[in-house]
């Protein structure tokens, strides 16, 4: 079974040469920014990082709980702390269901005129081994109230490993002849020590077929240098672009993008440089473009990242460079135990108060079983405690499989229970005085309150 994969372990993945076999080839990315939002959010579902001129580490964690004794049910995302008067508003949920085994389904809500609307369905298929090789979407419509196909992508395995990928192929569903219509396919070639050498990339662009090819270089010791794109026309290799990499004890330093000048030369684009904590973790990645005016790389965004005593991702800082001025954006991450998140809080920058503002906290619900029946979301109920205010216990009656956590002020998740019956006894004698956040889930039914601890 998969576990959660904490995300600075999906960075660390991506700098290293066996995830960039889950990276979806550089030719492609001239093309993933029109595939629609229903595309890209399955490719992201289904692990694969997408294609970036300066390529980054992946920012979305891999939530593949299915084996976990923690297993991942929910999440719910809030917002508009304090900026109208209100406490906070709901905004997006993210219900996860296992109707079977090998099969995740995902469903993404969003809250209008106080109803929660159905936006995504993503269903994830896993084979005998427990990777993923088929992903469906749909997208929701409001005028038949029901899901319509979107999108598809199959995912062919490499042999028995459990992380390359032989070939991949993206399609849409066409309503009108109602088959699926292929939008990208794309096949990996490996050497015998299963190292991506070559890629085969064909596009289709309104009914015309691109094809595309990717050539992947390795030094001495292992470590991919250079892939070459080229536009393949009448069975020639036309280049397009090149992508330099330089290491340092096989961690990615320095990413350099190229494009082909047209005339047997290459022009920078882009570069990104990375440096790492002394435990081998990202602590800053630097993007640049190139100014052909002052013949010099410019800085156009910062990020920064922290860890917690466990060596977890706690927060990550952003500063975006654009005609002068800055844009900085900041998460802070909690964890209900080990790798599981349980918050995710994100800031930004008000230039009044030279400070950030809390801006949304997205909320992770978890149980230990199965559900095997879909989730039907419900508004957001007030939660009743006895007493409240208190001094040590509270008291929470619900009717049925319960789950509640604790936040303080700070928004950390200081405690967190499940009971069957459906009552909750808080013990809240080890907790300083202070308002306590708590939110509870009883089967499809979502709860906040305030709780005063005396």
């Amino acid at each position: 079974m998969k576990n959660i994969v904490l995300p600075a372990l999906c960075w660390a993945l991506a700098i290293s040469q066996l995830f960039a076999q889950k990276t979806l080839p550089p030719s492609v990315a001239a093309y993933s920014d029109n595939w629609s939002n229903t595309v890209k959010k399955s490719l992201k579902a289904a692990g694969f990082n997408l294609p970036s001129p300066a390529a980054q580490p992946d920012m979305n964690h891999v939530l593949n709980t299915r084996s976990s004794e923690l297993q991942l049910d929910s999440t719910h995302t809030f917002y508009d702390y304090g900026l109208n008067g209100n406490d906070s508003l709901p905004i997006y949920r993210t219900i996860y269901t296992y109707p079977a085994e090998g099969i995740k389904v995902q469903i993404d809500y969003q809250i209008e005129n106080n109803t929660w609307m159905a936006n995504y369905r993503i269903t994830l298929i896993y084979d005998e081994q427990e990777r993923l090789v088929e992903t469906i979407a749909e997208s929701y419509d409001t005028s038949i109230e029901s899901f319509i196909l979107d999108s598809r992508i199959e995912v062919f395995p490499h042999s028995n490993s459990p992380n390359l990928v032989d070939s991949t192929f993206v399609s849409v569903w066409n309503p009108a002849v109602q088959e699926w219509l292929p939008v990208t396919s794309i096949w990996n070639n490996f050497d015998g020590e299963g190292k991506i050498v070559e890629s085969l990339t064909l596009v289709e662009i309104f009914g015309l077929p691109l094809q595309y090819r990717d050539l992947y270089t390795y030094d001495s010791n292992g470590d991919n240098t250079l892939i070459e794109s080229f536009a393949v026309k009448a069975a020639e290799n036309i280049p397009t672009s090149n992508i330099e990499m330089e290491y340092q004890n096989h961690f990615l330093k320095l990413e350099t993008n190229l494009n082909f000048d047209g005339i047997g030369g290459f022009v920078p684009e882009t570069q990104t440089a990375y440096s790492y904590t002394d435990f081998d973790q990202l602590e800053k990645v630097e993007s640049y473009e190139w100014d052909f005016s002052a013949n010099d790389w410019f800085n156009t965004q910062s990020d920064s990242y922290e860890y917690d005593d466990l060596q977890r991702l706690s927060a990550k800082e952003t500063v975006r460079h654009f005609q002068g001025e800055e844009e900085r954006s900041r998460f802070t991450y909690a964890y209900m135990e080990d790798e599981n998140f349980s918050l995710e809080t994100s800031y930004f920058w008000d230039i009044q108060t030279n400070n950030f503002l809390l801006d949304t906290r997205k909320y992770y619900f978890y149980s230990g079983g199965v559900s095997a029946a879909p989730y039907i979301p419900q508004p957001v109920y007030a939660l009743n405690m006895s007493p409240n205010p208190t001094t040590r216990f509270a008291q929470i009656q619900l009717e049925s499989e319960v789950s509640v956590q604790v936040f303080d002020g700070m928004g950390r998740l200081v405690q967190w229970q499940n009971d069957e019956s459906g009552q909750i006894n808080l013990d809240m004698s080890e907790l300083p005085a202070g308002i306590y956040t708590i939110r509870a889930l009883d089967g499809s039914k979502f709860y906040v309150g305030k709780l005063v601890k005396q």
